[in-house]
């Protein structure tokens, strides 16, 4: 990817510009200075955009039923509503009613949302 800005001795330059931001004295520059220094931050890393994207972490709303049906094989962070009991359960497969767990457990669908919930991944304290 082409660079937009430049280093020059630890200091940050933009392409097409005559002189070192810091140092230009062009008023319509000034309020540009600090995202002209997140830019060349940014462009440092060496990463694209879609590199970028992959890092921030997926929402971890509760799992759809519609998720849940999809996940043959996959690890769940289970809780019970009623008591707040949590742990992690792997889904062993699905039916039109019912989540069987590889621990053995049956969960109806139908209480889902209501008696027990699933997340990809075990979410903040305080946020459940």
């Amino acid at each position: 990817m082409e660079r937009l800005t430049k280093r020059i001795d630890g200091w940050v330059m933009r392409k097409g510009c005559h002189g070192i931001c810091r140092m230009c004295i062009g008023v319509e520059c000034a309020d540009l200075y600090p995202m002209i220094d997140r830019l060349a931050d940014y462009e440092d890393t060496g990463l694209t955009p879609e590199e970028v994207k992959a890092l921030v972490p997926t929402p971890n709303a509760p799992l759809t039923l519609e998720e849940l049906r999809e996940m043959d094989g996959q690890p769940v962070w289970f809780c019970k509503c009623h008591n707040g009991l949590c742990n992690w359960c792997v889904i062993d497969h699905t039916n039109e009613t019912n989540i069987f767990f590889t621990d053995g457990t049956v969960r109806l669908m139908s209480s889902y949302g209501d008696g027990w919930m699933a997340y990809r991944r075990r979410p903040e304290e305080g946020t459940i």
